[in-house]
């Protein structure tokens, strides 16, 4: 039997639903006011940048259209980004804004990403650069054990690692603590990055952050609908490493020997790994990044033959985002995309995300309404995409059985305000209507001329 949806508005549609955000860069998701308002702050703070710059950047910022910036535009507002944000209080309300920017979008699961580096106010201990404490947050748990419930503790791990880069941790982790407790709607995890034009010590500096952050669990409040209670639960706050950076620079293939070292191989690896692949044409390189096998693909948009037929064979879950990869690619329209119809036509596992939610001035939903729009997809089809990127999640990860459940919650949650939105029954009805893409899906080209 098959089921119509009722008649809703597109936005409102994908607005109801409970959304998973995989790939979402935290610098990147900077509000444009806020960017504005650290620009202008910069004059009054002994920053000793020129006035001219800082008068000059004001300008752009005000009078540059965010609905129309170009490629070079973004480039060139990453720059202020990283000029402007340098200490804790930046960062911590940067989190808090992205949090409440994503929940009030419907989003019910983040990963965000970012990589670590030294803060203006971080001070090292008797000048050490390394250190084998960790400044917990309140109310987190390590070792089965929650901690204060109101002061930072100190905890004691077996490895020295890189003291500014864990304290960039703590900053972010006591922003997602207290965004939990105080909007309990939305699980939010963190995902380090190590670039791969930088020195292979700094990208196994991250790792060893990482890995000693990995053992600090924060609260989750879930409902569950089978005893209709909110549920209070632990996961780790540190649930995977990215690769990324500038395609055209770097060797990947002694960093991805370096993630082996440290993290393991495929299937036994201590954190999962999404690697961007995929953005430029390097065949050679490509191959060797499905040949390591990442836990997730980030991009994915410039690939050969062999490179497509390699890809479709392994069904590595893809991160897919639309407004950047249309920039990124020069595309006209969504349309363009050398890939993205075909894996829709393969029944190809994708997540929809944003990337760079405030530099791009796009939401998740807008993300996937112009999937919709550009694809001809059902209601159905779009939910049943948006239903399974909480399965792609790197929550729950390996033996983190608690995290497995609390993404388990969520997704049955989500499945629940689909069948709402679609006016079915609440059974697993969906999958039907996937046969129904080839004969939307345009015969768009895999190969990239």
């Amino acid at each position: 039997m098959r089921y119509r949806a009722i008649k809703m508005d597109q936005k409102q549609f994908v607005k109801s639903l409970h959304k998973a955000e995989l790939h979402h860069h935290l610098a990147g998701s900077i509000r444009n006011s806020t960017l504005l308002e650290l620009v202008q702050a910069s004059s009054k703070d002994c920053s000793g940048l020129p006035e001219s710059e800082i008068h000059d950047t004001t300008l752009f910022l005000y009078r540059q259209s965010l609905a129309h910036r170009s490629l070079a535009d973004c480039f060139k507002i990453f720059g202020m980004i990283h000029k402007y944000v340098h200490n804790s209080q930046q960062i911590n309300r940067i989190v808090r804004e992205m949090l409440e920017d994503a929940s009030r979008d419907g989003v019910r699961y983040l990963e965000m990403r970012s990589t670590p580096r030294s803060l203006s106010d971080h001070v090292c201990a008797s000048g050490q650069k390394t250190t084998n404490i960790i400044r917990v947050p309140p109310s987190c748990r390590v070792n089965g054990m929650i901690l204060s419930e109101t002061d930072f503790t100190d905890v004691h791990i077996q490895e020295h690692i890189d003291s500014a880069l864990s304290h960039y941790v703590e900053v972010v982790v006591a922003a997602l603590c207290s965004h939990a407790k105080t909007e309990p709607g939305l699980v939010a995890r963190l995902i380090l990055s190590v670039n791969r034009t930088e020195d292979i010590s700094k990208a196994e500096a991250v790792m060893a952050v990482a890995l000693a952050w990995k053992q600090v669990h924060i609260e989750s409040r879930v409902f569950d609908s089978k005893t209709n209670v909110v549920r209070i639960m632990y996961s780790p706050v540190v649930v995977g490493i990215e690769v990324s950076g500038d395609p055209t620079r770097g060797d990947l293939c002694p960093l991805l020997n370096a993630l082996t070292s440290h993290l393991g191989a495929a299937d036994k690896r201590l954190l999962p790994v999404s690697v961007h692949a995929g953005e430029v044409m390097n065949v050679a390189e490509t191959q060797m990044v499905l040949r390591w096998q990442p836990d997730r693909l980030g991009h994915m948009c410039v690939l050969s033959h062999v490179s497509i037929d390699q890809m479709l064979r392994q069904r590595i879950p893809l991160e897919v985002c639309p407004t950047s990869n249309t920039l990124t690619l020069h595309l006209t329209n969504l349309s363009d995309h050398p890939l993205l119809g075909a894996l829709l036509q393969q029944h190809y596992p994708i997540a929809i995300c944003t990337d760079d939610a405030g530099v791009f001035d796009v939401t998740l939903s807008q993300e996937i309404l112009q999937l919709q729009a550009t694809y001809a997809l059902t209601n159905e089809v779009v939910g049943e995409i948006t239903l399974e990127a909480f399965s792609m999640a790197f929550c729950g990860w390996n033996e983190d059985n608690e995290g497995r459940e609390i993404m388990l919650l969520l997704k049955e949650e989500a499945r629940r305000a689909l069948h709402s939105s679609l006016g079915t029954p609440q059974t697993d009805v969906i999958g039907e209507f996937l046969t129904d893409i080839n004969r939307k899906m345009p015969s768009n080209s895999l190969i990239a001329k």
